[in-house]
Protein backbone atom coordinates (compact mmCIF):
# COMPACT_ATOMS: atom_id res chain seq x y z
CA UNK A 1 0.00 0.00 0.00
CA UNK A 2 1.74 3.27 -0.82
CA UNK A 3 2.29 6.14 1.44
CA UNK A 4 -0.76 8.49 1.71
CA UNK A 5 0.09 12.63 2.22
CA UNK A 6 0.97 13.51 5.80
CA UNK A 7 3.03 9.76 6.00
CA UNK A 8 6.41 11.24 5.60
CA UNK A 9 7.67 12.31 8.81
CA UNK A 10 9.13 15.64 8.90
CA UNK A 11 9.71 16.08 4.92
CA UNK A 12 6.92 17.43 2.61
CA UNK A 13 4.91 15.82 -0.08
CA UNK A 14 7.22 15.62 -3.06
CA UNK A 15 4.96 13.66 -5.47
CA UNK A 16 5.36 15.06 -9.20
CA UNK A 17 3.11 18.19 -9.53
CA UNK A 18 2.15 16.75 -12.96
CA UNK A 19 -0.06 20.09 -14.20
CA UNK A 20 3.33 22.17 -13.81
CA UNK A 21 5.18 22.36 -17.24
CA UNK A 22 8.42 22.29 -15.39
CA UNK A 23 9.87 20.11 -12.52
CA UNK A 24 13.19 18.60 -11.12
CA UNK A 25 14.53 17.16 -8.35
CA UNK A 26 17.91 17.86 -7.17
CA UNK A 27 20.27 16.16 -5.06
CA UNK A 28 24.58 16.96 -4.18
CA UNK A 29 26.30 15.75 -1.50
CA UNK A 30 29.24 13.56 -0.89
CA UNK A 31 29.96 9.89 0.79
CA UNK A 32 32.96 7.74 1.73
CA UNK A 33 33.57 4.39 2.34
CA UNK A 34 36.27 2.39 4.43
CA UNK A 35 39.54 2.35 2.41
CA UNK A 36 38.29 4.79 -0.31
CA UNK A 37 38.48 8.29 -1.17
CA UNK A 38 35.55 10.72 -0.59
CA UNK A 39 33.53 11.74 -3.53
CA UNK A 40 31.19 14.36 -3.99
CA UNK A 41 28.38 13.79 -6.39
CA UNK A 42 25.31 15.89 -8.38
CA UNK A 43 21.56 14.44 -9.24
CA UNK A 44 19.40 16.64 -11.17
CA UNK A 45 16.30 14.77 -12.79
CA UNK A 46 13.87 17.09 -14.74
CA UNK A 47 10.41 16.47 -15.89
CA UNK A 48 8.96 18.51 -18.73
CA UNK A 49 5.12 18.23 -19.21
CA UNK A 50 4.61 17.73 -23.42
CA UNK A 51 2.42 19.26 -25.69
CA UNK A 52 1.37 16.03 -27.04
CA UNK A 53 -0.44 12.69 -26.09
CA UNK A 54 3.22 11.49 -24.73
CA UNK A 55 2.70 13.29 -21.67
CA UNK A 56 5.98 13.95 -19.91
CA UNK A 57 9.46 14.28 -20.89
CA UNK A 58 12.56 13.54 -18.37
CA UNK A 59 16.42 14.64 -18.27
CA UNK A 60 18.65 14.14 -16.29
CA UNK A 61 22.53 15.02 -15.17
CA UNK A 62 25.02 13.35 -12.94
CA UNK A 63 28.21 14.63 -11.95
CA UNK A 64 30.79 13.15 -9.58
CA UNK A 65 34.54 14.08 -8.57
CA UNK A 66 36.77 12.25 -6.07
CA UNK A 67 38.87 15.09 -3.39
CA UNK A 68 41.38 16.10 -4.76
CA UNK A 69 40.93 15.56 -8.61
CA UNK A 70 40.85 17.95 -10.56
CA UNK A 71 37.95 16.89 -13.44
CA UNK A 72 34.44 15.26 -12.97
CA UNK A 73 32.87 12.43 -14.68
CA UNK A 74 29.39 13.54 -16.14
CA UNK A 75 26.30 11.51 -17.75
CA UNK A 76 23.89 13.79 -19.40
CA UNK A 77 20.74 11.67 -20.24
CA UNK A 78 17.48 13.35 -22.90
CA UNK A 79 14.20 11.54 -23.90
CA UNK A 80 14.02 11.66 -27.67
CA UNK A 81 10.65 12.65 -26.99
CA UNK A 82 11.89 15.90 -24.94
CA UNK A 83 14.14 16.16 -27.51
CA UNK A 84 11.22 16.75 -30.63
CA UNK A 85 9.14 18.64 -28.11
CA UNK A 86 12.13 21.14 -27.86
CA UNK A 87 12.73 21.20 -31.11
CA UNK A 88 9.06 22.09 -31.99
CA UNK A 89 9.28 24.54 -29.50
CA UNK A 90 11.89 25.95 -30.92
CA UNK A 91 11.12 25.67 -34.26
CA UNK A 92 7.60 27.58 -33.53
CA UNK A 93 8.52 30.19 -31.04
CA UNK A 94 11.01 33.13 -30.92
CA UNK A 95 12.00 31.94 -27.71
CA UNK A 96 14.11 34.65 -25.97
CA UNK A 97 13.79 36.39 -29.01
CA UNK A 98 15.69 34.13 -31.20
CA UNK A 99 16.07 35.09 -34.74
CA UNK A 100 13.41 32.94 -36.65
CA UNK A 101 16.21 31.32 -39.28
CA UNK A 102 18.50 30.38 -36.32
CA UNK A 103 15.57 29.05 -34.70
CA UNK A 104 14.95 26.91 -37.90
CA UNK A 105 18.70 25.68 -38.14
CA UNK A 106 18.84 24.96 -34.64
CA UNK A 107 14.74 22.72 -34.94
CA UNK A 108 16.56 21.24 -37.99
CA UNK A 109 19.71 20.33 -36.35
CA UNK A 110 18.09 18.95 -33.03
CA UNK A 111 15.45 16.93 -35.26
CA UNK A 112 18.07 15.17 -38.12
CA UNK A 113 21.32 14.39 -35.73
CA UNK A 114 19.89 15.00 -32.13
CA UNK A 115 21.86 16.88 -29.05
CA UNK A 116 25.50 17.37 -29.16
CA UNK A 117 27.49 15.12 -27.69
CA UNK A 118 28.41 14.33 -24.96
CA UNK A 119 24.36 14.52 -24.16
CA UNK A 120 22.59 10.98 -24.63
CA UNK A 121 19.51 10.09 -26.09
CA UNK A 122 17.52 7.31 -24.37
CA UNK A 123 13.77 6.13 -25.56
CA UNK A 124 13.26 3.99 -22.10
CA UNK A 125 9.82 4.81 -20.87
CA UNK A 126 9.60 6.51 -17.35
CA UNK A 127 8.06 4.37 -14.52
CA UNK A 128 6.06 6.72 -11.99
CA UNK A 129 3.12 6.82 -9.61
CA UNK A 130 0.69 9.70 -9.75
CA UNK A 131 -0.23 9.99 -6.15
CA UNK A 132 3.67 9.64 -5.06
CA UNK A 133 7.12 10.97 -5.57
CA UNK A 134 8.86 7.15 -6.91
CA UNK A 135 10.02 7.37 -10.51
CA UNK A 136 12.45 5.13 -12.11
CA UNK A 137 13.56 6.32 -15.79
CA UNK A 138 17.01 4.98 -17.58
CA UNK A 139 19.03 3.76 -14.57
CA UNK A 140 17.89 6.61 -12.32
CA UNK A 141 15.53 5.84 -9.45
CA UNK A 142 13.90 8.30 -6.45
CA UNK A 143 11.16 7.24 -4.96
CA UNK A 144 10.26 8.62 -1.08
CA UNK A 145 9.36 6.46 1.79
CA UNK A 146 8.45 7.37 5.14
CA UNK A 147 11.63 7.91 6.54
CA UNK A 148 13.29 9.47 3.88
CA UNK A 149 14.24 9.32 0.22
CA UNK A 150 15.86 6.50 -1.85
CA UNK A 151 18.06 7.22 -4.49
CA UNK A 152 19.75 5.18 -7.36
CA UNK A 153 22.46 6.48 -10.24
CA UNK A 154 25.33 4.68 -12.21
CA UNK A 155 28.28 6.57 -11.31
CA UNK A 156 29.71 7.67 -14.33
CA UNK A 157 33.32 7.86 -13.53
CA UNK A 158 33.31 3.62 -13.07
CA UNK A 159 29.87 2.59 -14.04
CA UNK A 160 29.08 1.30 -10.31
CA UNK A 161 25.59 1.71 -9.30
CA UNK A 162 24.46 4.21 -6.49
CA UNK A 163 22.38 3.30 -4.26
CA UNK A 164 21.73 5.81 -1.15
CA UNK A 165 18.89 6.37 1.34
CA UNK A 166 18.31 9.88 2.59
CA UNK A 167 17.16 10.56 5.62
CA UNK A 168 16.54 14.20 6.90
CA UNK A 169 18.54 15.20 9.91
CA UNK A 170 15.96 18.57 9.86
CA UNK A 171 12.91 20.04 8.65
CA UNK A 172 12.36 21.27 5.27
CA UNK A 173 13.63 25.35 4.92
CA UNK A 174 11.04 27.17 3.47
CA UNK A 175 12.10 29.31 0.72
CA UNK A 176 10.17 32.27 -0.71
CA UNK A 177 10.66 34.87 -3.33
CA UNK A 178 10.66 38.34 -1.65
CA UNK A 179 7.96 40.96 -3.80
CA UNK A 180 11.41 42.95 -4.84
CA UNK A 181 12.11 39.96 -7.20
CA UNK A 182 8.78 40.42 -8.92
CA UNK A 183 9.99 39.48 -12.13
CA UNK A 184 10.24 35.48 -10.53
CA UNK A 185 7.95 35.78 -7.31
CA UNK A 186 5.14 33.50 -8.01
CA UNK A 187 6.35 31.27 -11.19
CA UNK A 188 8.55 28.43 -8.77
CA UNK A 189 7.69 26.28 -5.89
CA UNK A 190 10.65 25.15 -3.87
CA UNK A 191 10.71 22.90 -1.04
CA UNK A 192 14.29 22.41 0.53
CA UNK A 193 16.29 20.45 2.71
CA UNK A 194 19.82 21.24 3.51
CA UNK A 195 20.60 18.62 5.70
CA UNK A 196 20.09 14.87 4.90
CA UNK A 197 22.12 12.15 6.50
CA UNK A 198 23.18 9.56 3.59
CA UNK A 199 23.90 5.73 3.96
CA UNK A 200 23.92 2.71 1.68
CA UNK A 201 26.18 1.38 -1.32
CA UNK A 202 28.68 2.32 -4.07
CA UNK A 203 28.83 -1.41 -6.07
CA UNK A 204 29.60 -3.50 -3.38
CA UNK A 205 30.74 -0.94 -1.03
CA UNK A 206 28.96 0.41 1.84
CA UNK A 207 29.67 4.29 2.07
CA UNK A 208 27.96 7.24 4.27
CA UNK A 209 28.12 10.85 4.05
CA UNK A 210 25.71 14.00 3.73
CA UNK A 211 23.48 15.31 1.25
CA UNK A 212 21.38 18.27 -0.24
CA UNK A 213 17.96 18.12 -1.57
CA UNK A 214 15.87 20.34 -3.09
CA UNK A 215 12.60 20.17 -5.33
CA UNK A 216 11.50 22.75 -7.75
CA UNK A 217 8.18 22.83 -9.53
CA UNK A 218 5.98 26.04 -11.75
CA UNK A 219 6.02 27.97 -14.97
CA UNK A 220 7.99 28.26 -17.84
CA UNK A 221 7.81 31.72 -17.00
CA UNK A 222 10.60 31.18 -14.41
CA UNK A 223 13.22 31.04 -17.79
CA UNK A 224 11.41 33.00 -20.30
CA UNK A 225 9.59 36.17 -20.44
CA UNK A 226 7.94 38.91 -21.95
CA UNK A 227 9.16 42.32 -21.78
CA UNK A 228 8.65 46.04 -23.09
CA UNK A 229 12.18 45.78 -24.94
CA UNK A 230 11.69 42.22 -25.87
CA UNK A 231 11.75 39.25 -24.74
CA UNK A 232 13.47 37.93 -21.59
CA UNK A 233 15.83 34.91 -21.00
CA UNK A 234 16.52 34.55 -17.43
CA UNK A 235 19.04 32.48 -15.42
CA UNK A 236 19.96 32.22 -12.04
CA UNK A 237 22.97 31.72 -9.61
CA UNK A 238 22.25 29.84 -6.64
CA UNK A 239 24.47 29.02 -3.32
CA UNK A 240 23.72 26.53 -0.78
CA UNK A 241 25.58 26.42 2.19
CA UNK A 242 25.63 24.30 5.49
CA UNK A 243 27.77 25.96 8.38
CA UNK A 244 29.91 24.13 10.91
CA UNK A 245 27.47 25.76 13.89
CA UNK A 246 24.33 24.21 12.22
CA UNK A 247 23.06 27.34 10.04
CA UNK A 248 21.88 26.59 6.87
CA UNK A 249 21.78 29.57 3.50
CA UNK A 250 20.20 29.55 0.40
CA UNK A 251 21.37 32.40 -2.09
CA UNK A 252 20.22 33.52 -5.19
CA UNK A 253 20.87 35.74 -7.77
CA UNK A 254 18.36 36.34 -10.80
CA UNK A 255 19.59 37.40 -14.06
CA UNK A 256 17.82 38.68 -17.31
CA UNK A 257 20.76 36.52 -19.60
CA UNK A 258 20.23 38.43 -22.72
CA UNK A 259 21.22 41.74 -21.23
CA UNK A 260 23.54 40.94 -18.65
CA UNK A 261 21.87 42.46 -16.46
CA UNK A 262 20.82 41.51 -12.72
CA UNK A 263 17.10 41.86 -11.66
CA UNK A 264 17.29 41.07 -8.20
CA UNK A 265 18.87 38.58 -5.24
CA UNK A 266 18.02 37.29 -1.78
CA UNK A 267 18.70 34.55 0.76
CA UNK A 268 17.13 33.00 3.15
CA UNK A 269 18.89 31.85 6.53
CA UNK A 270 17.84 29.55 8.49
CA UNK A 271 19.46 30.16 12.34
CA UNK A 272 20.15 27.51 14.51
CA UNK A 273 17.57 26.92 16.86
CA UNK A 274 14.96 26.84 14.17
CA UNK A 275 14.84 30.64 13.26
CA UNK A 276 14.33 31.38 9.16
CA UNK A 277 14.83 34.98 7.77
CA UNK A 278 14.35 36.08 3.88
CA UNK A 279 16.21 38.95 2.86
CA UNK A 280 17.34 40.94 0.02
CA UNK A 281 19.75 43.11 1.64
CA UNK A 282 22.97 41.07 0.77
CA UNK A 283 26.33 41.77 -0.47
CA UNK A 284 28.04 39.39 -2.87
CA UNK A 285 31.65 39.89 -4.09
CA UNK A 286 33.60 37.69 -6.60
CA UNK A 287 37.16 37.47 -4.85
CA UNK A 288 38.94 35.52 -7.51
CA UNK A 289 38.65 34.31 -10.81
CA UNK A 290 39.33 31.21 -12.35
CA UNK A 291 40.34 30.44 -16.29
CA UNK A 292 39.94 27.46 -18.39
CA UNK A 293 42.85 25.98 -19.27
CA UNK A 294 41.23 24.33 -22.54
CA UNK A 295 38.49 27.01 -23.56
Amino acid sequence: MNPCPGEYGIMHDERPRWKSPLEWWFIQGQFHGQGSSRRFFLLSLFRHRLSTASGHGFSALISTVAEGEARSSNLCIVDRSLVRHMADLIGTHRMGGLDQHLAGAIRNLLTEQGPPDPIRQTSTNARTERCRLNIRWSGIAISQTRIGLKVEFPDPFSGLPCRFMLRPAAAGLPIRFPASVRLVAGTMAYNCYPRLELSGRRGGGRVKGSAWFDHQWGRLDWLFQKGQAGPRILGWDWFGINLKDGTDLVVMIHRDMRRRKEIGRHATIRFPGGRVVTTDRIEIKSLENWTSART
